[in-house]
């Protein structure tokens, strides 16, 4: 339990940092912070809280009492409630403590009786107080008992004092807000934390039937899912080490403020993940999850973030572009098509002759193939239909940078594999074995890139083709192949021969942006099972291909010499750089693709300012490898130019 909680909290760190890396926020609209100008509303109210003699439940009653309200304490224990109320007091509030154990009934009624006499009735009812029962068994081993007590605390001693409070509200024709203390692991599960997580899970659906079922309109009711807090609870389940780094129950506060004064049209019946409420009030009370806690995928390449580098004679190399520029051909259809209605027309939904020619360019029958607007709009679509929130995803580690972004979107849970070998050595190379290792039966993708970007290796073909038919039928395999027309013919694995063979669907993404130079066009597509495709279809947009993209792919599959010239280029530019990083001594992974991995004798964002200057926007694509960065395949002369800055560092 404890190494479960210490990989999640971990996980949820390091997920913050790469978010703070890949995707800086951008200048925007200011959203309001919760609890923000809410005091006025709160001056008076009564809010009794349960659960208040410690923790998250303290906490919260001395956030309502700062804001003005009169605060009803409840808990088992008298004492520490006492204590509490007396600072409080102190402090300019007003306080009551009552103690009793809310799965009896009494107790229940005795609270609401001194509760009306002290205050005249509730308008907050904020059930805080919970159990986890045993986190020390597994669900099979846990006594029926034990899995009554924890639903009598979570979920008994909730519906007992809301059914209570709404009767009063009801009476007094005096509204009430209900804030119920829910958890993260709602939808999720864990290891032996099972009574709880269901008794969770059975809170929020009540939360919800209890919002529809109230006719008087008086009642409004919520759930918050607060982030682990430093508390006696959590130092048990996270050691000392871990349990430093969790915030305390106060930063919880302002979400719970919020909640009590927002219009009952925004919270009623619904549940809110506190940290999301927490970053970004405004998305989180309207987007549903999980893009109510996950920022904009934003991509801010300097070439267009700053004037003037989008002209230079190397800005092509930024993005990986195509040193060759775009087919011929291409350009051609596309001045045809500009004097007649169907460049501007509605392109087939179908887009059956584009599919016909990828097929038949693939080998395999259209039913194999699905095109979209881009190979990326694949993986987020993959990671929607085949993951979601809490499922487990495995991957190569370093990897394609942006999949991070896809990851945090969909707050999957990342296993990353090492690749072996070394920079060094010049043998990078994916682990297959350890991929398969790392699968599990919450597992449900595996993401590898071939070749690999950012190392720029290849599996060895038979070995790969392999590798997925050992797969196991519960995964969805993502093979991108967005730099295949790169590598050496006798390198490129035959996956669609043995797709026929594969337990698990095998997805393999291919691209137009890279070798075909067709980057703005945004086209991508995806071979694999006829099954498979027919689920991925589901997600499609009519028409979200658009018609110059479409006669554009067309006419490059057809540029055989465009595409040997770039093919061509590419090898004798690949060996220019490898045998020049190699003359000067710099370790450099031998690569398939159009760029080199090596390890930089400078730091690379200084490396990438000296060469700005002479004209070349080199990548940058260096978060995760240390100092090794990546030298794009460029022309000639712009190789030339790279390697002499190197010689003279």
């Amino acid at each position: 339990m404890k190494r479960l909680r210490r990989a999640l909290v971990r996980g949820w760190l390091i997920g913050q940092k790469l978010r703070q890396r890949l995707l800086p926020r951008t200048a925007g609209p200011a959203s309001a912070a919760p609890g923000a100008a809410i005091a006025p509303r709160l001056n008076g109210a009564v809010v009794l809280i349960s659960g208040a003699s410690r923790g998250i439940g303290a906490a919260l009653a001395q956030a309502y009492a700062q804001a003005g309200a009169r605060v009803v304490l409840t808990a088992r224990s008298a004492a520490p409630l006492q204590a509490l109320a007396a600072r409080i007091v102190a402090a300019g509030g007003e306080a009551l403590a009552v103690a009793g154990d809310l799965t009896v009934d009494a107790d229940v009624q005795s609270l609401f009786d001194q509760t009306v006499r002290r205050f005249g009735g509730i308008d907050v009812l904020v059930m805080s107080a919970g159990t986890t029962g045993p986190h020390d068994r597994d669900a099979y081993t846990v006594t029926a008992d034990e899995w009554t007590a924890v639903w009598r605390v979570n979920v008994e001693a909730v519906l007992r004092c809301v059914v209570s409070a709404a009767a009063l509200a009801r009476q007094q024709q005096r509204p009430l807000r209900v804030i119920n203390v829910s958890s993260g692991i709602v939808g999720q599960a864990a290891s032996r934390l099972g009574p709880y997580a269901a008794s969770k899970d059975a809170l929020e659906a009540a939360t919800r039937a209890l919002a529809l079922d109230d006719a008087s309109g008086l009642v409004s009711l919520c759930a918050i899912q607060p982030r682990s807090v430093r508390s006696d609870l959590t130092r048990g389940y996270y050691g000392a080490a871990m349990h430093e780094l969790l915030d305390e129950p106060a930063v919880l506060a302002p979400v719970f403020l919020w909640a009590a004064t927002a219009p009952a049209a925004v919270v009623n019946g619904r549940s809110f993940s506190e940290p999301a409420l927490a970053a970004d009030a405004q998305a989180a009370s309207r987007l549903r999850a999980p893009f109510n806690a996950s920022p904009a995928i934003g991509i801010f390449p300097v070439t267009f973030s700053e004037p003037g580098l989008a002209s230079l004679p190397g800005a092509y190399l930024h993005l990986l572009e195509n040193a060759q520029g775009f087919s011929p051909r291409a350009a051609e259809a596309l001045r045809e098509a500009g004097t007649s209605r169907r460049l501007f027309a509605y392109p087939d939904p179908q887009y059956r002759e584009l599919t016909a020619a990828i097929a038949q360019e693939a080998g395999v029958s259209a039913d194999h193939v699905l095109v979209a607007p881009g190979s990326s709009d694949l993986i987020d679509r993959m990671l929607r239909l085949f993951a979601g929130p809490g499922a487990e995803v495995v991957i190569t580690q370093p990897s394609w940078s942006f999949f991070y972004a896809f990851v945090q979107r969909w707050q999957v849970a990342l296993t990353q594999v090492p690749m072996r070998g070394s920079l060094e050595g010049g043998d990078l190379q994916h682990d297959l074995a350890g991929l398969l290792a790392a699968i599990t039966p919450r597992t449900r993708l595996v993401y590898l890139v071939n070749p690999c970007n950012p190392t720029g290796t290849m599996v060895d073909p038979r070995a790969l083709e392999a590798f997925v038919q050992r797969l196991p039928g519960h995964v969805v395999a993502i093979i991108d192949e967005a730099y295949l027309q790169y590598a050496d013919p006798v390198q490129v694995p035959r996956l669609a021969e043995v797709l026929h063979r594969c337990a698990a669907p095998v997805v393999v993404l291919r691209t137009f942006s890279k070798f075909f130079g067709l980057g703005g066009m945004r086209l991508g597509y995806a071979l694999s099972q006829p099954g498979t495709i027919g689920m991925l279809a589901r997600a499609d947009l009519p028409f979200a291909i658009t018609t110059p993209a479409v006669i554009a792919a067309q006419a490059a599959l057809t540029d055989l010499p465009f595409r040997q010239r770039v093919f061509e280029a590419n090898q004798a530019g690949r060996r220019q750089l490898q045998d020049g990083l190699a003359a000067l001594g710099l370790a450099a992974q031998p690569s398939q693709t159009n760029f080199v991995l090596f390890n930089a004798p400078v730091a690379p964002q200084t490396m990438r300012e000296a060469l700005r200057h002479d004209g070349l926007v080199l990548p940058q694509v260096d978060q995760f490898l240390k100092n090794y960065t990546l030298l794009a395949v460029g022309r000639p002369e712009h190789n030339a130019q790279v390697l002499a800055y190197l010689a003279r560092h």
